[in-house]
């Protein structure tokens, strides 16, 4: 084999290798670290007026028992959901991030809690 093509394999190598990485740990840990600030804390076993006031208005509350916002960013949007039980104390959230960027779309959990059920 010629050194041009053992480059060039090497370089394709290389290259799925800095990929993958930054798929599946790279992306997922800055999404971490740049959250919206008062999403680090979700008020779980609280009202939902109290939860509303901390949160501010939902992008969409049309699901029954459920509350959803919406924080875009350059590369994709974070999106929390809070589930309420019928007496309207906030029982867990899911917390996820969906990054968008040409041919990848990936949506990644960055934290939940189910609350006790």
């Amino acid at each position: 084999m010629k050194k041009s093509v053992k480059g060039w394999v090497v370089l394709l190598c290389a290259s799925m290798v800095f990929f993958i990485t930054s798929v599946y740990f790279i992306i997922p840990k800055a999404a971490a670290i740049t959250l919206p600030f008062r999403w680090n804390r979700v008020p779980l076993q609280q009202k939902r007026a109290l939860v509303l006031q901390y949160f501010g208005t939902p992008a969409d509350s049309s699901v029954r028992l459920t509350d959803k916002w919406v924080a875009p960013r350059n590369n994709g949007t974070y999106v929390l959901k809070i589930n309420y039980s019928n007496d309207s104390i906030a029982q867990g959230y899911r917390l996820y991030y969906d990054y968008k960027w040409y041919f990848l779309e990936k949506e990644y959990l960055l934290s939940q809690d189910e609350g006790d059920e």
